[in-house]
């Protein structure tokens, strides 16, 4: 029962999060449908790493970063399943998109150079991030469908 009732609230905070990305980005809030999309990539690959025992912290005991999850997962799968080592290709290449995204509007390599991302390419790299990270949530993770 307990189960049931877990599972449940699982499934309707992914229908909120779903309901809130496709929100942000009808809105042109792409910041908050990321936000989401990265809660979800997370929590799946946190699941996965849990149910094949993988690491869940890292050295400092905090829970596993983002790409901790991809590379952990990458070296349990070794050369197995090439449609999940895809998928887990597809979120490190949105996973760095995001970062450039989050931390080059502002952040230079060297003092006087400029940012990584113009203000003007903001929004529409972000939108676009926003859109990428829709379709691996909703392809590969809502409902459990593949992990």
């Amino acid at each position: 029962m307990t189960e049931n009732i877990k599972n449940m609230n699982k499934r309707d905070s992914y229908a909120f999060a779903f309901f809130r990305i496709n929100q942000a980005i009808d809105n042109k809030f792409p910041l908050e449908a990321i936000t989401m999309e990265e809660s979800i990539i997370s929590d799946r690959l946190r699941a996965y790493s849990e149910a094949n025992n993988l690491p869940l912290k890292d050295k400092r005991g905090n829970l596993c970063s983002l790409y901790a999850f991809i590379d952990n997962v990458e070296q349990f799968l070794g050369d197995n399943n090439s449609d999940f080592k895809d998928l887990l290709k597809q979120i490190n290449k949105w996973r760095k998109g995001r970062n450039m995204l989050l931390h080059g509007v502002v952040k230079t390599e060297l003092s006087g150079k400029s940012p990584e991302i113009s203000y003007s390419d903001f929004i529409p790299k972000a939108m676009q991030i926003a859109e990428d990270g829709k379709k691996i949530s909703k392809k590969y993770f809502y409902n459990d469908k593949q992990i």
